[in-house]
């Protein structure tokens, strides 16, 4: 199960680096964010968690930001956006699966596993690369997968490895956080990302989204926030009304006496009930 759950994500990250072939950074990493409104409808049939209506709303704000960037069946659609919500589908079960899994094993083990299915997949295709590279096709996206290797240079390794590194840190942090806590409070805190993509993209590769697909990510980080925001609006009102345990409410008396009802002023009683009492 373990490597399964590692190939979802294998699966999801050659899908998402073929479309980068063909897209602009920020339109794929925009295209993908329908994982963690997947993630949220995936919940609730494999994980049993439940949705409210608001949770919803937001789920159908970020579709329709999504619509807006990959815009099917108009004349800018481009079918490469096919292979990002491959990708989303693919990581949005990988994240599942994590949760799923969360009594099995440790956490070690998971990521361990995970990088593993990275080698089982790439050394074969490094390999065939190597010794079969395939000629250009015109297709951006097989071609970015199955050109012959270049050879890196020394900065080339230095950013390799500070890439690998950061990697496998943010794979130990997000398989931990999805084992201890709602998947579907989690997916929205990805979202993060979308700005990032935007920035970089802009910066190094002069890409700038247009009008439509400005919207679609307003919408999308629109309906990620909300969902954050009402789950932490709930969380607090679950905590306000959940019931005090005996033992606490024994070690910590109200202050204040009931209303309708008097406590007799101790100076006030008389000795000699209190002897007859006794």
């Amino acid at each position: 199960q373990f490597f399964a759950r590692g190939m979802c994500l294998v699966v999801a990250m050659v899908l998402f680096f073929a479309a980068l072939g063909s897209l602009p950074l920020p339109t794929c990493v925009a295209i993908f964010f329908v994982a963690p409104l997947l993630i949220t409808l995936f919940s609730v049939p494999f994980l049993g968690e439940r949705i409210g209506i608001h949770r919803s709303l937001s789920v159908l704000a970020g579709m329709a930001g999504v619509l807006l960037i990959i815009r099917p069946g108009t004349d800018s659609f481009q079918q490469e956006t096919l292979l990002v919500l491959a990708a989303a589908l693919s990581y949005a079960l990988f994240q599942i699966w994590t949760r799923r899994l969360k009594s099995v094993g440790n956490l070690e083990a998971m990521v361990t596993v995970q990088h593993v299915a990275y080698t089982v997949v790439s050394a074969p295709v490094f390999v065939f690369n190597l010794l079969a590279p395939v000629p250009p096709t015109g297709n951006g996206a097989l071609d970015f997968i199955l050109r012959a290797p270049v050879m890196p240079g020394m900065i080339d390794w230095i950013y390799m490895a500070a890439c690998a590194v950061m990697v496998l840190f943010l794979s130990w942090v997000s398989s931990n956080a999805y084992r201890h806590v709602e998947a579907s409070f989690i997916a929205p805190f990805e979202y993060a990302a979308i700005p990032f993509a935007v920035i970089w993209g802009i910066l190094i590769w002069q890409d700038w989204p247009d009008a439509l697909a400005w919207a679609g990510m307003v919408l999308i980080l629109a309906g990620g926030l909300y969902t954050v925001y009402r789950e932490r609006q709930q969380n607090s009102t679950v905590m306000s009304e959940t019931p005090m345990p005996a033992s606490t409410a024994a070690a910590h008396p109200p202050e204040e006496d009931m209303p309708g009802f008097e406590m007799p002023d101790p100076a006030m009683q008389d000795p000699e009930k209190d002897a007859d009492a006794g």
